[in-house]
């Protein structure tokens, strides 16, 4: 049985949940990594992102103040690149079991949009 689904015209490529019980995990696809930092900013309490590259196949995603015990997130996708000459986007959310200790559960989804020839 072959499987796919599609939201909002893009192909979801992987779905998964995981438990963290420290501050960073890593998504590694073909050649590329996406590594997950969660970081308390107690100075600036909005909940945010960014993203660095820390070399052409590797991209930093500090992830501020998602401490919350309720689910939060960005839902909407993210594109943050190209995999397989497809745009390539993510999206993921998150809840805090125990801050203090780094303890949470992420959901994240990896998401493939148009072939880069079609999107232009």
């Amino acid at each position: 049985m072959n499987v796919t689904i599609r939201t909002n015209g893009k192909e979801v490529a992987s779905s998964g949940i995981i438990n963290l019980e420290n501050n960073e995990f890593k998504i590694e696809i073909n050649n590329i990594a996406i590594i997950f930092e969660f970081i308390t900013d107690s100075e600036n309490n909005n909940t945010r992102f960014t993203g660095s590259n820390d070399n052409e196949n590797i991209l930093r995603l500090k992830i501020y103040n998602m401490n919350n015990a309720f689910l939060e997130g960005f839902y909407s996708p993210i594109r943050i690149g190209i995999v397989d000459n497809r745009e390539f986007f993510i999206n993921f959310s998150a809840w805090s079991l125990d801050s203090k200790k780094n303890i949470r559960t992420v959901a994240f989804n990896l998401l493939l949009g148009d072939s880069v020839d079609d999107a232009r």
